[in-house]
């Protein structure tokens, strides 16, 4: 007699239903064995706004196999492939617990289940595991690890009447009789104002390309939207040959873009750019042509599960002579904190490169920054950017757009900016924290009486290089390890400055440390300040300044290096100062560099033993205070005999000094 083990949910014992007539009696003793588990089958799930196509996938799952595990996928894993869901991962995971089909539930941390597959195969070796996927899906994440380990890929039955997507449709397509939809382009027009509820997450704003663009064109002045033309699917099916002919009268002889305006694509929860079809430099005068392009954008709706009658099309004038184009958002994508963020493409003369993923520059801007000290494009697109701001306001944007050669503006569209309205910030305390950190920066730029340089940089990658030790955002144990170890008092002057978390080398420090000591104080100050100069023109030279911005050492080089130093009103007798002070600092290392390196040889000796006595004592420690004695003891032994020698060693082998020629 065979019978399923089920659990009591009021005290979670699990239980066996003995049925009556049955010879087993009370006090007899069973064996309970567990059945063996020959196929097993697994399928991953967002189960956001779960509905019968997700119970009929799972229910299939169950049916070819003798034990059916689901997977979850936590908010990262599904953010890889859409909007982050909006049920969170507890509420997901105790939906699909409760379905009497499913024997076990895991977390997927990736869209990718190989980790969750590899554990079963691990715990169930002689099981065939069964990957179960959605037909409608051409790649299954997944597939490589199940075929090496012999399981299968099995395709569920696609359930065609419901679909996440067909759900939003139908809300959308009946938005009017919902209270809580706000439609975008009325905040355009001034009919809405953003309030209390949308800002807690209470209402859905909705819009398509089309519509908002039309709504904003005539309201701007920074900027300006090409001449468009917009039908729906529904028109284009009706009446093709009718618009195929408007086309050609509105926009001939010049070339247009056919552009993708669906109902899901400007909502406020998930971007769609670049998600569906754009067809650009179809030449209007050719309706075969304009047709093929049509056909293209309408077709991409279908390709990706998106069809709708609503959808529409839109025809724009294709933009000429594009000097730079991408993205700018009025808040950061991260934590809606008050940046605009521009992704860009300044080279191709392209329009849709950023849209695409293909590689952009990126420039962060500060709300609060002085504009001014921008190239004048940027300068223009941010003065577009803030009026559509104000046409719009309080709510974060997403921006389209182009530069041409005349410095003009062009939006390709506007549309709420995914994820703003989820993370508050107050951007005064961000201003705040701004200004503290320029008035140290300030401080560290001023004049030191003991340092050559009129100013200094701060960057992340010169000298002991903190943006490769330690990172971008260290924990504070490692900055102040950093700092004790390598850039405070083992040097004259501290090196390294943390702002915001972030921590830098004060260069013009570093740069001193690099003039020899028998240059006269004129002639130090106006090496430093040639230095500062000619990194602040090549930022990109920071992690080799001790090759290509610094005279660290005389070699067969230095005439020809030397030209650049009378550019910038370096006299003849201050080259030969630097020329004659370079030679005796590299005679000074070639004489000495055997002395050197036995003496960094003998302290790497005694710090070894120092170590080896301290772990041999740690046995006996009795305190934390111990533990910490002998720690600040191995810090300073290393700071006294390992810092300071690795630097010089460093510098020695940094200088490479090659064939000098010797007073």
């Amino acid at each position: 007699m065979k019978k399923i083990v089920w659990k009591n949910k009021s005290n979670n014992q699990l239980c066996i239903t003995i049925p009556t007539g049955s010879s087993i009696r009370e006090g007899d003793i069973v064996e309970v064995k567990r059945a063996s588990i020959k196929k097993i089958a697994y399928s991953g799930v967002a189960a956001d706004l779960f509905h019968y196509g997700h119970l009929n996938s799972i229910q299939f799952a169950k049916s070819i196999s003798d034990y059916n595990i689901v997977g979850v996928l936590t908010d990262k894993a599904v953010e890889e492939y859409r909007a982050k869901p909006i049920a969170n991962l507890q509420e997901r995971k105790s939906i699909i617990s409760s379905l009497n089909c499913v024997d076990r539930v895991m977390v997927q941390d990736s869209r990718d289940p190989t980790e969750n597959l590899k554990k079963i195969h691990e715990e169930f070796p002689n099981a065939e595991i069964i990957l179960v996927h959605g037909s409608d899906l051409s790649y299954v994440h997944g597939s490589e690890y199940i075929s090496q380990i012999g399981g299968k890929v099995v395709q569920h039955p696609y359930y065609g009447r419901l679909s996440t997507y067909k759900i939003i449709t139908e809300l959308i397509e009946n938005k009017d009789k919902l209270k809580d939809v706000i439609h975008f382009e009325s905040l355009i027009k001034g009919e809405v104002k953003i309030d209390k509820e949308y800002q807690k997450g209470n209402k859905v704003i909705i819009s398509t390309k089309a519509d908002t663009l039309a709504a904003l064109k005539p309201l701007l002045t920074k900027s300006r939207i090409e001449n468009m033309f917009v039908f729906s699917v529904s028109d284009w099916k009706n009446k093709k040959d009718e618009l195929l002919k408007k086309i050609k009268e509105e926009f001939r002889p010049f070339k247009i873009a056919v552009r993708s305006s669906a109902v899901n694509e400007d909502t406020l929860d998930s971007s769609m750019a670049g998600y569906f079809a754009t067809e650009l430099n179809v030449g209007s005068a050719d309706s075969k042509e304009t047709e093929a392009a049509v056909r293209k954008v309408i077709g991409s709706y279908k390709h990706k599960s998106s069809e709708n009658s609503f959808n529409q099309v839109l025809v724009q004038q294709q933009t000429e002579n594009i000097a730079m184009s991408g993205v700018a958002l009025t808040r950061s994508l991260e934590k809606n904190s008050p940046y605009y963020v521009v992704n860009y493409d300044n080279s191709t003369g392209k329009s849709d490169t950023v849209t695409k993923g293909v590689e952009s520059r990126t420039l962060k801007i500060s709300r609060f920054a002085d504009a001014s000290s921008l190239p004048g494009n940027m300068q223009n697109l941010l003065a577009a950017v803030k009026e559509i701001e104000s046409i719009i306001p309080n709510i974060g944007l997403d921006i389209e757009f182009a530069v041409n050669g005349k410095s003009e503006v062009i939006i390709f569209q506007v549309r709420p900016l995914t994820t703003s309205h989820k993370y508050e910030t107050d951007d005064s305390e961000v201003k705040s924290r701004i200004d503290l950190l320029k008035g140290r920066f300030a401080e560290l730029s001023a004049r030191k009486p003991h340092l050559a340089g009129k100013r200094t940089i701060l960057a992340d990658m010169p000298d002991w290089n903190p943006a490769e030790i330690i990172g971008d955002n260290p924990n504070y144990l490692d900055y102040s390890l950093y700092d004790y170890l390598i850039t405070d008092s083992a040097w004259h002057e501290a090196r390294t400055v943390l702002l915001g978390n972030k921590p830098y080398i004060d260069v013009r420090n570093t740069f001193n440390s690099f003039v020899p000591a028998a240059l006269s104080q004129k002639l130090r100050e106006k090496l430093v300040d040639f230095y500062l100069d000619k990194l602040e023109k090549n930022p990109d030279m920071q992690d080799k300044v001790e090759f290509e911005v610094l005279f660290t050492c005389y070699d067969m080089a230095f005439g020809e290096r030397a030209e650049e130093l009378s550019k910038p009103g370096f006299a003849r007798e201050d080259i030969e100062e630097l020329k004659q002070a370079l030679i005796k600092l590299t005679n000074s290392l070639v004489v000495h560099s055997k002395e050197s390196i036995k003496e960094d040889l003998k302290f790497l000796k005694d710090m070894e033993a120092n170590r080896e006595r301290t772990r041999k004592n740690s046995a006996h420690y009795n305190s934390v205070e111990d533990m910490l004695r002998n720690a600040k003891f191995l810090l300073d032994d290393c700071r006294k005999k390992g810092t300071v020698e690795a630097g010089i060693c460093g510098k020695n082998n940094t200088e490479k000094p090659r064939a000098p020629e010797c007073d």
